[in-house]
């Protein structure tokens, strides 16, 4: 659901320390937790507990985080935790920076798209991704500006650290089921996929705006986590998806062999 326009939402995140954009926000690639110094989190967080090595605490990142609903529980949930959340509808982020600042978060907002993330981070610089209630895009021709999509799959895996996390939850479940294929198509490591999520089997414990909406209207929610394996691991799981769904093109750019794929498995109703 897209947030109406507010003349209002371009120069009010521009007041609010929280948030970055443009050159401001690439400037930190690699240093994002050097944003809030742990006294600054201390302060923010009201909490005693953040660490004075910074370099050792987790970097969280969460793509599309609308009003701010969970990056703000996020944030209160892992007080010794650097948190960074973009998003492309300007509205809906300035109604999360206001959220953000409001309660003191040590949160980084970023006005901009899953596009740039290599501009923003550095490798390996991320410990965790959360995809929350991506658009499915269920059009064919649009399946490529789906957020689990390989194309943006192969962007997090240079971000992520060895071990990272991608957490997904949605309500669609011919999305879910096509994220798994990309996601074990790139050489992740599915840790946990869940169908008819229950709220407390929720690995995050939070329950986000669109969630909430579509458990009132009686509607199932999937969740999976994949992990990002070491590069010797995560050729052995792509050799054995690929085994395990021939026929693929032979000599040919990973991600056309992946499209021909999915048009086999689409005609066949498989995916």
């Amino acid at each position: 659901m897209r947030v109406r326009k507010k003349k209002w939402a371009k120069d009010a995140i521009a007041k609010i320390e929280q948030c970055l954009t443009g050159e401001a926000a690439c400037a930190y690639k690699g240093k994002w937790r050097s944003r809030f110094d742990s006294e600054q989190m201390a302060k923010l967080a009201k909490s005693e507990l953040v660490p004075t090595d910074l370099n050792a605490t987790p970097l969280y990142l969460e793509i599309g985080c609308g009003k701010g609903k969970f990056v703000s529980e996020l944030a209160l949930k892992n007080p010794k935790s650097q948190i960074v959340a973009m998003d492309s509808e300007i509205n809906a982020l300035c109604f999360a920076a206001k959220k953000v600042e409001a309660a003191n978060l040590p949160v980084s907002l970023i006005f901009g798209t899953a596009e740039n993330l290599k501009d923003l981070f550095s490798e390996q610089e991320v410990d965790r991704i959360y995809l929350n209630f991506s658009t499915p895009w269920p059009k064919t021709a649009h399946h490529k500006r789906r957020l689990t999509y390989p194309t943006f799959l192969a962007d997090y895996q240079e971000i992520l650290k060895t071990g990272g996390e991608i957490i997904v939850k949605t309500d669609n479940d011919e999305f879910f089921q096509a994220s798994q294929a990309y996601l074990k198509y790139m050489g992740f490591q599915l840790k946990l996929v869940k169908g008819n999520l229950q709220i407390d089997e929720d690995v995050t414990g939070i329950m986000t705006e669109y969630e909430a909406r579509f458990r009132e209207q009686g509607l199932p929610i999937y969740q999976l986590v994949a992990i990002k394996l070491p590069l010797a691991e995560q050729l052995k799981e792509q050799a054995k998806w690929q085994a395990a769904n021939s026929p693929l093109r032979a000599n040919t750019d990973w991600q056309y062999d992946f499209d021909y794929y999915a048009k086999l498995c689409e005609r066949k109703k498989h995916l």
